[in-house]
């Protein structure tokens, strides 16, 4: 069995006959899943099958699919999936209690949109960098207006003509409370468009978190 049928089975809510190492990681539904079984499970509960449209784009060690509303990326082994993210509408999974705590990701101040540096994409084309960029800043400035935002290139390969890209995107919002959060958007190029899918379910279970202490900053 290919990654892509892996992909597809999964997706259905089946158990794929092989395909996932023992290691693999979901991302999916504003929570993290750790192995086959919990990866079967939380799939299984969504289900949200492949559509006959969707298209793959792959290169080595990489795997993404745009159907629709939803996108998936993956890291492969040869044929095997070693993590996969899952990006698109649904019910946030249930979270573990916690605090989620303001702060900024990036020490250095660089002040930019968009972070992402060449060199950590070996199946991204030197021509294409600038589809990530370009990418990264509709994403940042398109965002939340209340909110300082950074795209951060985690995943991108492919050519100037067509690609796809990975990203995970930091909020800070200027509210009193100052929450933050991370989510994940899923980007395709080609040389006609250029298509943004946002994990409205990961926004979704950052927005349900009431946990983010309120700091008084008269005390």
């Amino acid at each position: 069995m290919n990654a892509a049928s892996t992909l597809r089975v999964l997706l259905a809510g089946e158990r794929p006959a092989s395909g996932l190492l023992h290691t693999a990681r979901l991302e999916a539904f504003g929570a993290e899943f750790y192995g086959e079984e919990a990866i079967v499970e939380a799939l299984r509960c969504a289900p949200q099958p492949l559509s006959d449209a969707a298209l793959f784009l792959s290169a080595p060690g990489h795997l993404a699919v745009f159907d629709g509303t939803t996108a998936l990326f993956a890291d492969l082994y040869g044929e095997l999936i070693g993590r996969i993210w899952r990006l698109g509408d649904g019910s946030p999974a249930p979270r573990e209690s916690g605090f989620s705590v303001a702060f900024d990701p990036d020490l250095t101040q660089a002040r930019g949109d968009v972070f992402a540096v060449a060199s950590d994409h070996s199946a991204l084309d030197a021509a294409a960098f600038g589809r990530v960029i370009e990418a990264g800043r509709a994403i940042a400035r398109g965002d939340c207006v209340a909110c300082r935002t950074r795209a951060f290139a985690l995943r991108a390969f492919g050519s100037e003509g067509e690609g796809a890209a990975l990203f995970v995107v930091h909020r800070l919002a200027g509210q009193a409370a100052r929450t933050a959060g991370f989510a994940m958007v899923a980007v395709r190029w080609s040389a006609e468009e250029l298509t943004i899918i946002h994990d409205r379910a990961g926004e979704a279970a950052v927005a349900a978190d009431r946990s983010t202490p309120c700091i008084d900053a008269g005390a």
